[in-house]
């Protein structure tokens, strides 16, 4: 059995938005109607959206008003919400703009293949050379330092090492 249908009025239905400051289930409440039913008729009425706009704008006054007052306190809460907010045109932000992060280019850095392998291994390059000499069947690698190398480009290391260094 269904409820008694009421025939509402957009001027009844403006004064429950306004009573409930643009609650809409509040106002659904006091009309007795259920909140989807509120909001259809909302939506067929351009009067009925704009006194819900006034009223959520009143809410905003009020609480600006209240953060205001709160921030006159002295109140941390409230000048970091402002400054975080309002403030950001004179460069108040939580994070800094990227722009602002002093990021340096890229250095492009030759390391040798064995330094590399020495220093992920936790050894020097001299036990390095000394520990892969002990590997049968493997060519044993020049003794030279690494300047003489002339860079890291031309692998020396056996495949199971370079492995180990790629990945």
């Amino acid at each position: 059995m269904r409820g008694v249908r009421v025939r509402l009025t957009e001027r009844d239905i403006e004064r429950a938005l306004r009573e409930a400051h643009g609650i809409v289930s509040v106002a659904a409440q006091l009309l007795g109607i259920n909140r989807c039913t509120l909001y259809k008729h909302i939506n067929k009425s351009p009067a009925l959206q704009d006194t819900l706009a006034d009223c959520r704008e009143e809410i905003i006054d009020i609480a600006e008003s209240s953060l205001i007052e709160a921030a006159r306190e002295g109140q941390p809460w409230a000048c970091r919400l402002i400054l975080t907010t309002l403030g950001r045109s004179r460069g108040y932000t939580e994070k800094p703009p990227l722009e602002r992060l002093s990021i340096p280019a890229p250095i492009d850095v030759n390391i040798p293949d064995e330094t590399i392998c020495a220093l992920l291994l936790g050894v020097d390059e001299k036990q390095l050379h000394d520990w892969l000499e002990t590997i049968p069947g493997r060519t044993p690698l020049p003794r030279d330092t690494p300047s003489q190398r002339g860079g890291g480009n031309q692998s020396t290391l056996p495949s199971s090492v370079q492995s180990l260094m790629n990945g």
